[in-house]
Formats: C-alpha cells, structure tokens, sequence
C-alpha cells in the first residue's frame, strides 16, 4: 500500500465520506469507531442510523505526518485547531506535555468533547538520556538485578566525568589488539544524530580534561561506551519499534509487530576514523550520504539500501544461524522493564494534572541495537517518534502502526448537541472491558505485558501496585485458566 494510492482514494472519495463502527465485545457497551486499512476490512455501520451530531475532528499540532492524518481522514475525521468551539477534537495530537496550564486544559478536554491526547504527563523522563539512565540504575541498585542492565554503559556529564575517565584510563591499561575501544558522545535530549560524536580512548581523555578546567562545554551529555555492532553485509543496523501503552495504571504494553530497521550507508570499519555515514543509524544523517545499497532478501525495503521492515530482518534471520526467539524475548524483557521503571513517576505526574480517567495514550519509539554476539541493546526511547512517510516502506509501516492503535484507542463519537458529563469513575467491571475490547482490536499489536507468562516475572518489580494492576493482574491470570472464557467476560459485562 503506498502513500499516493490512499490519497487518490481520499480525493476521489473513496474513503472519509462516513465514519463507521465496530462493536464491543459487551452488548451494553457503545459501539466505538473502525479505522478500516481498506474499505470493506470491518463488518461495521454507518452512523447515519444514530441521533444527534456524531461529527469527528482531530488536531495535530505536533504531527504533521500523512501516515498519522491519513488514517484519520479515511474514518471520516476532519482537521481542526485546538479551541475551535463546539468542534473540540476528539483525539489530539500534541507535543510532549510540561507543568503548563496550557497540558491540563488539553487533558481536561474542552468543549465538552471527551478527548483521547497522544502523551502521558511526565513521560519525557523517558526521551531524556541522563534522566532514563538515573531510573534504570535505581532499579538495579533497588533489587540487585541485572536484567535492569541493558543499556551501554553510560556517564553523566559533567556531574560523572571522572568515572567515565576512570572508564576509559581502565579500558585503555587492558587494551589489545588491533581494535581499540571507542566511545559515544550524545547530547542528553537531542534527536536525528544532532551533536553525536565517536572518539577513541586519546579523543575522550583530552575531551574530559578540557571539560573539567572549563575548556570544553559537556552539561546535559551522556558518554557510552560504544559497542561493536551485529552487521548485515557488513553494515550496521539498529531497529526502531513501535511500543503502544494504552494505560500507566494499569500499566498495558504492546508491542507491534512491525517496524523499521534503519542501516548505515556505508561499511562499517572498526578501526577507522569515525565516519558518521558507517558509525551512525540515523535516517536524517544517512540519507544524505551516497549510500553502499544493503540489498533487501524481499526485494522490498525502501529502494535506497537505508531501511528495511523489521518482517524483512525477521525473514533475514531465519535463513541464518541468530536465534530468534531468544532475541525477541529479550528485547521484550528489555521494553517492559522500561517502562516499569519510570511506571510510578508517570502515574504520579497523570494524577497532579488531571482526573479524568483514561484521557493519555502513547506510542513510543525504542531503538534497539544487537552487538555482535546477538546480544540487544536499548539505545533510546523516542517520545515522538517520526511517522514521516520518506517511502513506500516507511508509508506502509507507520500507517498500519496509527492505523492499528487507533482502533486500540476504542474512540467514540459522542452526540455535540447535547450537554456531555464527566465520565464516572472508573471501575474494576470498566477497566476490564476496555482491555477486552482493546485486545481484541489489536491488529499486528502484540502483547507484552500483562499477561499470564509476564505478571509472576514481573510483578516483584511493583513495589506498591495499584488497585487497577492487582485487578488486571488477577484477571488476566483467570482468563489464562478459564474452561469457559465466554462465561467468565459475562461476569464483567456489566458494572
């Protein structure tokens, strides 16, 4: 599916004309909107039988991206600006959020209109390098455990300048052979491979000595070591994957099964000079070099030797000796332990801005790199990662990726001509029926966390867990061991 066949289809009105509905597992429950890849996918209605003014608008003031417009457009959603009146949106589309007024007017809603907003309160914790580091390092230290260790080994400059030369005076006394180790510099909150720098051992002992006397400016840097990557004909590789958390409490993960696998354009070497074209992942950096085409098994990726879908890499695997499954499932261990570490700073940052139930959801960009013994690696989680549709290839992922969450979301369209109430509060019944619904509407979403395997490995982790993990936690174990699953989603049909 390319970019310019679905927008024909849009112009020629194909799609958009009308939104349409699929029902919810519960007969008592409003049937919620169908986000269809193609026209005929759901076995839905029109809502021209319902009463009263169903319209549906969304904004994007972050999100200019056709594979996130698209999609909406094709349900019959149409584009406003934030405070349009009486055609509020029903989902936005924002910048991460801060303490501003402004974030708790968005979370709140307005015009009455219940509305969906793409960010949690709090989770720039996340896209921050320094800040992700401190969460993940108090995890280890709270539980000894190191399974929490999956990113490199990081430093936080300046505060941590002597232990990272410490590091690197250490790597240097055990040095041998002809590969010296070498280390990543990044800016703690920059994006597209902006302010990356690959030095050797001499490059980082003159940088940190010239920072510590005030000749260099290193504030709000990480220093990692860098690792000697798994390459694919003899390029470098990381993935991008797109993680969907529908809730931090209870906290959901899914993982979609598709994504991006970015490349190097030229060869890597590890005892040359840095070259950011062979040392760097970054699309914004690679596509402007003349690029050393990584040929795609498929005859797909994106006709440029830059990126394949992470279906190719999978495909690409199993005619070699990796083993997958042990890969994967580490690389899930890797996204949920991420997002249990920062779980209680997010919730708590939800609950000091807003009440409504239920108003965030966020699609997360993790960027993962395998070293050259198979081992993953987390190098960062985007907050706002780019849907920008550069090809066909990244067309076809990213929408089906928007496509698929926004039917997880479970939208509604409610009737504007009449005085809307705040939403009651949220039961164990209610939680449990939009996780029903929501799964069932998972598309190439997958499961992570919780389920049946993952709660007994994960639930040490929690502290203190909330009244709605416990509820979700206890359900999904039930529904593992039900004889009758049907009889037991009767239980919570209503209520």
């Amino acid at each position: 599916r390319s970019l310019s066949e679905d927008y024909d289809k849009l112009r020629l009105g194909v799609w958009g004309k009308r939104a349409l509905f699929k029902p919810s597992l519960f007969p008592s429950q409003a049937p919620t909107i169908a986000f269809p890849l193609a026209p005929d996918e759901h076995p839905v209605s029109s809502w021209e039988t319902v009463d009263g003014d169903r319209s549906l608008y969304f904004s994007c003031t972050a999100a200019q991206y056709y594979s996130v417009r698209i999609p909406l457009l094709k349900a019959g959603f149409k584009r406003v600006h934030e405070g349009a009146g009486d055609r509020s949106p029903n989902i936005s589309f924002c910048r991460p959020f801060t303490g501003h007024p402004r974030s708790v007017q968005v979370l709140e809603g307005s015009g009455g209109v219940p509305q969906k907003v793409n960010h949690f309160p709090g989770s720039g914790i996340l896209s921050s390098k320094s800040r992700l580091t401190k969460a993940l390092a108090k995890m280890q230290r709270r539980f000894r455990d190191d399974d929490f260790a999956f990113m490199p080994e990081t430093y936080l400059l300046p505060q941590e300048w002597e232990r990272a030369l410490g590091m690197v005076i250490s790597d240097t006394s055990q040095f041998k052979g002809s590969s010296k180790p070498r280390y990543i510099l990044k800016p703690s909150l920059g994006s597209c491979g902006r302010g990356i720098r690959v030095l050797d051992t001499a490059g980082v002992t003159r940088l940190l000595q010239s920072a510590c006397t005030g000749g260099w400016d290193l504030s709000n840097s990480v220093l990692q070591r860098y690792l000697e990557p798994m390459l694919i004909h003899d390029h470098k590789f990381d993935m991008r994957l797109y993680v969907l958390v529908t809730d931090f409490d209870p906290l959901t993960v899914y993982l979609h099964s598709n994504g991006l696998v970015r490349f190097a354009s030229q060869k890597y070497s590890s005892s040359s000079e840095f070259n950011a074209f062979a040392d760097l992942t970054n699309y914004s950096i690679n596509r402007r070099a003349k690029t050393d085409p990584v040929e795609s098994l498929l005859g797909r990726g994106d006709g440029k030797g830059t990126k394949w879908s992470v279906c190719e890499l999978k495909d690409y695997w199993a005619r070699t000796e990796v083993d997958q499954d042990a890969t994967w499932e580490r690389i899930h261990s890797i996204i949920v332990r991420t997002l249990i570490s920062v779980a209680d700073h997010i919730r708590e940052s939800s609950e000091s801005m807003h009440s409504t139930p239920h108003t965030s959801f966020e699609l997360f960009g993790f960027d993962i790199m395998c070293d050259q013994d198979n081992n993953p690696w987390l190098l960062e989680v985007n907050v706002l990662p780019s849907m920008e549709s550069s090809s066909d290839l990244d067309y076809h992922v990213k929408s089906s990726v928007t496509t698929d969450m926004l039917n997880m979301l479970l939208l509604q369209a409610h009737d504007r001509s009449s005085l809307f109430a705040r939403p009651a509060e949220r039961t164990p019944a209610s939680v449990l029926r939009q996780f029903e619904d929501a799964s069932f509407y998972r598309g190439g979403f997958n499961r992570l966390f919780p389920t049946a395997a993952t709660v007994p490995a994960y639930r040490p982790y929690f502290t203190q867990p909330s009244p709605h993990n416990q509820t979700l936690w206890d359900w999904v174990e039930a529904r593992a061991q039900a004889v009758d699953p049907a009889a037991l989603l009767q239980t919570i049909a209503d209520g």
